[in-house]
């Protein structure tokens, strides 16, 4: 989630690690390193491909037909999430890292002046990377877990079906399992919580943006059957 899963996951569609349901326009993000750019173009196209990813994550969420309520609290309960789970990877990179951080810096400068990279810097920095990457897949796990069970308090039985029905029949679709694979509603749902929710690194703002539609959506209606004297 936020910054820290940016290190590990390559890209599936323009959403990062992006949401099975993402329609895949990564060709959209590329661009060539002579290209001509006009003034301001680069802000106006990344702003379509940040809209271009909130559409995709609105995919999975659109079913559900959250209402109001169930946004207020689903942004609470991911934003403390994302602030744990950020707090509880530094906590694990940080020791890691900062042991190698003199030869890190003595490497470096050796490097730019031409010197040849140490074959032992090597075995170092991909030791520290694994420990990194064990600890933050128990990580992960417990906080996809987490979040799943506090969203039984959120939405109802029906809904938490339809969610993992979705996440299934998305997987199907990619070939990561099959109509007889077996799973119970709960680890469906589970999985549904890791693909459309942990994995989305935008997904408090759509909420949030959906939350505020919502609003005006209220507003529109309450204002459409006044009259102007």
């Amino acid at each position: 989630m936020s910054i820290s899963r940016r290190k590990r996951h390559k890209r599936r569609s323009p959403l990062q690690w992006a949401s099975i349901f993402g329609v895949g326009l990564l060709w959209l993000c590329a661009q060539p390193a002579n290209a001509q750019v006009a003034p301001g173009a680069t802000n106006e196209i990344a702003q379509l491909i940040d809209d271009l990813n909130d559409i995709d994550a609105m995919r999975p969420l659109l079913p559900l037909k959250l209402t109001a309520s169930q946004m207020d609290k689903m942004i609470a309960l991911i934003s403390e999430a994302q602030s744990n789970y950020d707090r509880r990877l530094k906590a694990v990179a940080g020791p890691a890292l900062t042991r190698l951080a003199d030869r890190i810096k003595v490497v470096k400068s050796k490097t730019l002046k031409g010197e040849a990279i140490p074959k032992d810097f090597d075995s170092l920095a991909k030791e520290a990377e694994t420990e990194i990457l064990t600890k933050r897949k128990t990580i992960d796990a417990e906080t996809v877990s987490g979040i799943a069970t506090a969203m039984e308090t959120i939405l109802t039985p029906e809904q938490m079906k339809l969610a993992g029905k979705l996440d299934r029949d998305a997987l199907i679709k990619l070939n990561k399992a099959t109509a007889n694979t077996q799973r119970t509603d709960e680890l469906w749902f589970a999985s549904y919580v890791k693909d459309a929710i942990f994995t989305v690194p935008r997904i408090v703002l759509v909420l949030k943006q959906m939350r505020s539609a919502t609003e005006g959506d209220k507003a529109a209606d309450s204002g459409a059957g006044t009259t102007s004297k």
